[in-house]
């Protein structure tokens, strides 16, 4: 089974409240890591779009591709946030849940 690479920096990180999504999808910490890219907030929730202005830290998963389902779930893929695979500051290439305006 083929994992895929999810970098998140909301509510999906461990200890925050939608923790149990990334649970259900089976995912697996990694480690830390960061990225380039600007905070937002969408009705009261943490949001990023892709202008790099400020360096956003988070977390990084490894998820089964065919549980990827249930992250675009919560996310509302691809109307409410949409997922785009980047490169992260350590190299790393991940998905990251960006919000669609």
């Amino acid at each position: 089974m083929s994992r895929e690479n999810v970098f998140v920096y909301g509510t999906l990180r461990r200890r925050e409240y939608n923790h149990h999504w990334m649970e259900s999808a089976n995912g697996t910490f990694v480690g830390e890591d960061a990225l380039l890219a600007k905070r937002v907030e969408n009705f009261g929730l943490p949001a990023i779009i892709a202008e790099p202005k400020e360096e956003i830290h988070g977390e990084l998963f490894s998820v089964p591709e065919d549980k990827m389902w249930r992250l675009d779930l919560l996310e509302g893929h691809p109307n409410f946030y949409r997922r785009e695979k980047v490169p992260l500051q350590s190299g790393t290439e991940a998905w990251v849940y960006f919000l669609n305006r």
